[in-house]
């Protein structure tokens, strides 16, 4: 399929989402949807943040590219995610803390971004983020200009996304213990928890068309 034939497609996909159903298979543990806490004064209070899921045409290959953050002494050090951020107060919606956050971190502009949809919001328990998707493309390879937080830049394809056998049982270490958890396998590039998430629930629409 021809990129462009792909970008009309998922476009007409974007109107019926997977939801969080498609987030159960890649839960690391047993987790509350987004939908299922109360975010109220009397409860939790999240922090507010977006990502994007950046695609563009990379020689004959549909790509999105993803990213490593350095090791540091926090929760996600060294982990693989999607371009992203915290909603800062200069941001006038989520979809401009997504294109700010990709520029800062891959040196992509707002000018080269087309956004075409949000996916489902995704809740982090162990950094109380909630995080809003938004799929977007380029129309071209971009040319990458890495910030601080990122080390490395990974490029996936739509093909690899799709293959079964590129997820895995993945063993993980984090500041609570070693655990078991399903994740991604690209090119023994790691992805689990939150980004698995997002990666499945647009895994799932790719699956009825391409």
């Amino acid at each position: 399929m021809y990129f462009n034939d792909f970008i009309q497609t998922l476009y007409q996909h974007l109107d019926n989402l997977p939801g969080e159903e498609a987030h159960v298979r890649m839960a690391p543990y047993k987790r509350p949807s987004a939908s299922e806490v109360q975010f109220n004064e009397h409860s939790i209070h999240p922090k507010i943040s977006a990502v994007t899921l950046l695609l563009y045409p990379k020689e004959s290959d549909i790509r999105f590219v993803l990213t490593q953050r350095p090791e540091y002494d926090g929760i996600h050090s060294a982990q693989i995610s999607l371009p992203g951020g915290k909603l800062e107060d200069q941001d006038a919606t989520l979809k401009h803390t997504a294109l700010r956050e990709t520029k800062e971190e891959i040196g992509i502009d707002e000018e080269q971004i087309n956004v075409l949809g949000e996916l489902t919001q995704v809740y982090i328990p162990p950094s109380n983020f909630l995080v809003t998707p938004f799929i977007t493309y380029s129309d071209f390879t971009p040319e990458f200009l890495l910030n601080h937080e990122v080390t490395k830049i990974i490029e996936p394809s739509i093909e690899e996304l799709l293959k079964e056998d590129n997820i895995i049982s993945a063993k993980v270490t984090t500041r609570y213990g070693n655990f078991s958890v399903p994740a991604f396998n690209f090119d023994n590039h790691i992805v689990w928890g939150a980004t698995a998430l997002m990666l499945n629930e647009f895994k799932e629409i790719v699956k009825r068309f391409y």
